[in-house]
């Protein structure tokens, strides 16, 4: 069951993670804990060198938290096992949330990844191996700016094909009208045939204000609403019929001031 997570709530940094550990087992064959550390120690010394982030030196910068979210094992996991859906993992880092759906069982073909960088996805690969499609691997795409999507994406016929988003620690990046722009093409990257999904991880805090990067309740549904009213205004043949936005895995008693890492889903109809 997922958990919202906060200061000394979190895993212990130096701790190898079990999910690692059966990723790593599964992707590349590792299962010795010490040689599993020499090759995290190398891709970490390598990422450091290009951002000093203080996740960096945790293992959940390569840690999959995809198979945690409430909808993975359900509706998701199901659906690309299954049919001919696609999954899009935005801000996909080092890829270890594809990889985890290589695990699990999900062709290769129906997954695509997007990161504004490309030296987090070649150090997954360095990582994890070279399991995933590599045109399926978009970089240099700054989702900030108006009609992000239209570039690579557009030109690999992958606009309005996404049934799934997975976007994992992304919006508490952004604020103001930089996070509606960002809203705004996730919509345009959905399926518009029926129901799509968004689905990941966000900041949260109690007393947030929508020009925070944490949020809270009211300030998230305040941006979807707000950016399905942004995708209806443009001239196009699809509109956003209904949205709902919800955060959860809420503590009942947040403290106010302290920031939550929470869960979130999106799900987004759209009609002519």
């Amino acid at each position: 069951m997922p958990i919202a997570m906060r200061g000394n709530d979190r895993p212990d940094p130096n701790e190898v993670p079990q999910d690692f550990s059966e990723l790593m087992a599964n992707r590349r064959g590792i299962t010795d804990q010490k040689e599993l550390e020499k090759k995290v120690q190398r891709v970490r010394k390598e990422a450091l060198k290009r951002d000093r982030n203080p996740y960096l030196k945790s293992y959940r910068f390569v840690t999959p938290t995809i198979q945690l979210t409430e909808e993975y094992n359900t509706r998701v996991l199901p659906a690309l096992k299954g049919g001919g859906t696609i999954l899009l993992d935005v801000g996909t880092g080092f890829t270890q949330d594809l990889q985890q759906l290589l695990k699990n069982g999900v062709d290769k073909g129906k997954l695509y990844g997007l990161d504004k960088d490309s030296w987090p996805i070649d150090l997954g690969t360095e990582l994890f191996g070279d399991g995933l499609e590599k045109d399926h691997l978009f970089t240099d795409i700054d989702m900030r700016e108006t009609n992000a999507p239209d570039g690579k994406i557009k030109e690999l016929g992958l606009m309005d094909k996404v049934n799934f988003l997975y976007v994992s620690k992304f919006f508490h990046l952004f604020t103001g009208s930089d996070r509606t722009t960002v809203a705004v093409n996730l919509l345009e990257l959905m399926v518009k045939d029926g129901t799509g999904l968004i689905m990941g991880w966000t900041s949260y805090e109690k007393e947030a204000l929508g020009s925070e990067k944490a949020m809270n309740e009211r300030t998230w549904q305040q941006l979807w609403k707000f950016a399905s009213k942004s995708f209806n205004y443009d001239d196009r043949d699809t509109r956003v019929e209904e949205i709902n936005a919800k955060l959860i895995d809420i503590p009942r008693s947040p403290e106010q001031g302290e920031k939550y890492l929470v869960q979130f889903i999106v799900t987004a109809t759209f009609g002519h």
